[in-house]
């Protein structure tokens, strides 16, 4: 093994890690620190084919929590149409020109996911009572009270306001967030503020989002083959990466039982901003 892999191997168990804790980050968290080690144009088609990892270890085991309708409908179409011309623009684009670019699209998601994430958790710090403490207390009967006095009804309960369905963002976030796809082959944050909306349940939008990456990601993978970019040594590269990625998903399962979603998001988040920051000073 070329001993500049060594990094990768780090980099690739923890990126991957994260990706089985919360769902998405893998590719981009990969990609980001891997950066500082190698040009981005070169580990694109390296990476893309490790990339389908997780996402088939998710979508295969927790098959049954994908949400089908809304990835058939939306999620995929759209996305599809942004993945082509990203990836258009990948082959028209001087790779050089990457880094930089690359680095203030981190900057600026990075900046405004740990915004989102530090005003969730203030929000639930601060937040509601509890549900218990809502519930009134019932008092002990008097020794005084007269066995045949009759109780007073109880007050109907007031039915409970019929949640209003959130109005999911613009289409235009799927077809935004395949082409960041296409050409960086990592589109998570952008697809995730349309899906995190459409679909507010942490374990559907989890497997739901797995699927997308595996489509996404074999689309990215045939385009590299039929442009010549992925060759015996890439290949070589990524198979040596394998047993990193397999670390890194015992990890995230064993993770993702024991820590906090809320606060490791606001871990990753700040991270992806340091190393932004980072690769735009050496671009």
């Amino acid at each position: 093994m070329p001993p500049d892999l060594w990094p990768l191997l780090l980099i690739v168990a923890a990126a991957h890690g994260v990706q089985v804790v919360i769902g998405f980050g893998g590719s981009i968290l990969t990609l980001t620190f891997a950066s500082l080690v190698a040009p981005v144009d070169t580990l694109l088609p390296l990476l893309v084919p490790l990339n389908l990892g997780v996402p088939l270890y998710l979508s295969l085991r927790y098959a049954r929590e994908v949400d089908r309708d809304e990835l058939r409908r939306r999620i995929i179409p759209y996305s599809l149409i942004g993945l082509l011309l990203g990836f258009g623009l990948f082959l028209l684009i001087d790779g050089s020109s990457l880094t930089a670019v690359y680095a203030i699209f981190i900057i600026v998601l990075a900046t405004l996911r740990l915004i989102g994430a530090l005003r969730d958790g203030f929000r639930r710090s601060s937040g509601e009572a509890s549900p218990e403490l809502a519930v009134p207390m019932t008092t002990a009967a008097s020794p005084s009270d007269s066995p045949t006095a009759t109780a007073s009804p109880a007050p109907a309960p007031t039915p409970a306001p019929t949640p209003v369905p959130a109005r999911p963002p613009s289409l235009l976030w799927l077809v935004g967030g395949g082409l960041c796809h296409g050409l960086f082959a990592t589109g998570g944050p952008v697809l995730i503020l349309y899906t995190a909306v459409a679909l507010p349940d942490k374990q559907r939008f989890r497997c739901t989002m797995a699927v997308l990456w595996v489509i996404l990601n074999s689309a990215l993978i045939t385009g590299y083959a039929l442009n010549g970019d992925l060759t015996g040594e890439t290949l070589l590269a990524t198979a040596s990466l394998t047993p990193a990625l397999v670390v890194g998903v015992i990890l995230g399962e064993a993770i993702h039982r024991r820590i906090s979603q809320e606060t490791f998001k606001v871990l990753i988040y700040a991270l992806l901003l340091i190393a932004g920051a980072l690769i735009l000073s050496r671009s």
